[in-house]
């Protein structure tokens, strides 16, 4: 970085964003994402920071937020390690399991087993066009609890 220059930093902006923030109740047309990006888009222009600095700032926005998801992604789902995972998996499975033999029993397990209990969402929001090397990433950082 140049000298006399200001380094584009995510934790400013973000002390930023949230003063701007409290002046919502008196300014409710203020849009304080809008007026960040707009001061960025000035300070690029003006020479103030440059391009790659902004991309820097992005990646690391970016970087921060999938690791936040993935690690979000381990609290929802309770993980805790492969083997309390695959257990309680089968205990629930067993305690789904027909007593008998019947059609009825086969029926009732099939009817528990037979549909989906979670799903997946196709849309064209760029959150879901993340690459699989990503997606794998995310679920590495979700199962390890670190980045």
């Amino acid at each position: 970085m140049q000298a006399g220059r200001v380094e584009l930093s995510e934790v400013k902006l973000k002390v930023e964003l949230k003063a701007m923030r409290a002046l919502i109740p008196d300014q409710p047309q203020l849009n304080p994402i809008v007026t960040i990006a707009f001061d960025l888009s000035r300070r690029l222009e003006s020479g103030e920071v440059t391009f790659a600095e902004v991309e820097a700032l992005a990646t690391r926005l970016m970087d921060n937020a999938c690791v936040q998801r993935a690690l979000r992604l381990r609290e929802q789902i309770s993980y805790t390690d492969d083997t309390a995972t695959q257990a309680d998996f089968a205990k629930f499975v067993g305690e789904t399991l027909p007593k008998g033999k019947t059609d009825k029993d086969f029926d009732k397990f099939a009817a528990r087993w037979g549909r989906a209990r979670g799903g997946i969402v196709f849309t064209a929001h760029p959150t879901f066009g993340i690459s699989e090397k990503l997606s794998d990433r995310m679920v590495e950082i979700a199962v390890s609890g670190t980045d």
